[in-house]
């Protein structure tokens, strides 16, 4: 076997390896740094192996070691910018504390103070009655990267909102045999690629992006924080959507009040 094969035969093993531990193991958000640090450690290991076999006199191939190394690079920009955020939110205590929040006064407010330059949010048919259990800021991301990801792959060409719309909407269900609440953010944007199954959309390194400039480590996120906090997320299409909506995140969490 020449040093060219064994080369890219350890680099294909590292990576199965390193995807094979991610996927596998099974995060809560007290062990979210420990892993964040692995994954680091990982990519820069696998980065170091791509470089190693990529520089070798023989076998240089500048397309292919500009997209490796570009794509290896925004892995690591987002594991860092994850460690930030794990970092930011230890700080102050909030990471996994969990709180009241009332989805019709959260949205209310996230209307007020955030900027959606591509759809209208209509949140009328929020139920005023539904409270549940989470972080705070851990709920917040979680409705900025939906809102992100539907401005993104949504309404990516939308220069005014025109009749762009995003519509949430709340009902009363049992989850796991206890109360709960169904929280539906749809939108008629876009339809998902074709390409993407609504499971990918929430698996670790896949991404909805059609051209690809996302990293596929949002949706992952946002799954990993609504399952922590006892919900589970779900991503439709317009065959399960009333006429005229072409997409949808359904987020079910427990209620604490009935």
């Amino acid at each position: 076997q020449s040093a060219h094969e064994r080369s890219k035969q350890s680099l294909k093993e590292s990576k199965s390896s390193f995807d094979a531990e991610w996927r596998d193991r099974q995060h809560t958000l007290g062990h979210v740094a420990a892993e964040v640090t692995l994954a680091g450690h990982a990519l820069d290991n696998l980065m170091r192996l791509q470089n190693g076999v990529l520089h070798d006199d023989d076998i240089v191939d500048t397309e292919k070691e500009e997209s490796v190394r570009e794509y290896f690079e925004k892995l690591i920009f987002n594991v860092d910018r994850m460690s930030f955020l794990i970092k930011h939110l230890t700080d102050k205590e909030k990471l996994g504390l969990r709180e009241q929040i009332s989805l019709k006064e959260f949205f209310t407010a996230y209307k007020k103070q955030h900027v959606l330059p591509n759809f209208k949010l209509d949140i009328s048919n929020i139920g005023s009655k539904y409270v549940v259990e989470f972080a705070k800021e851990n709920w917040t991301t979680v409705v900025e990267n939906i809102f992100s990801n539907i401005k993104k792959y949504a309404f990516p060409e939308a220069t005014s909102v025109g009749n762009n719309l995003v519509v949430v909407l709340t009902e009363e269900i049992v989850f796991k045999d206890s109360p709960a609440v169904a929280i539906l953010i749809m939108n008629n944007g876009a339809p998902l690629d074709e390409s993407i199954s609504p499971e990918m959309v929430f698996r670790w390194g896949k991404t909805s992006s059609k051209d690809d400039s996302g990293h596929g480590l949002g949706g992952n996120h946002v799954k990993k924080l609504v399952e922590f906090f006892n919900g589970e997320v779900t991503f439709l299409t317009q065959d399960d959507l009333p006429s005229g909506f072409t997409t949808a995140y359904r987020i079910v969490l427990p209620l604490i009040n009935e």
